[in-house]
């Protein structure tokens, strides 16, 4: 995969991309554990 003609490390990018999925719903669930609220995330 190439990103403005430089190679790109695929595998590095699909773990930054889980990464951020995953902090996204852990904040998600502490912020729902704080409120009393469900959070719906993708």
């Amino acid at each position: 995969m190439h990103v403005n003609g430089e190679p790109t490390d695929l595998a590095y990018v699909v773990g930054v991309l889980l990464a951020n999925r995953d902090l996204e719903r852990r904040l998600a669930a502490e912020n729902a554990g704080d409120t009393g609220r469900l959070v719906a995330v993708a």
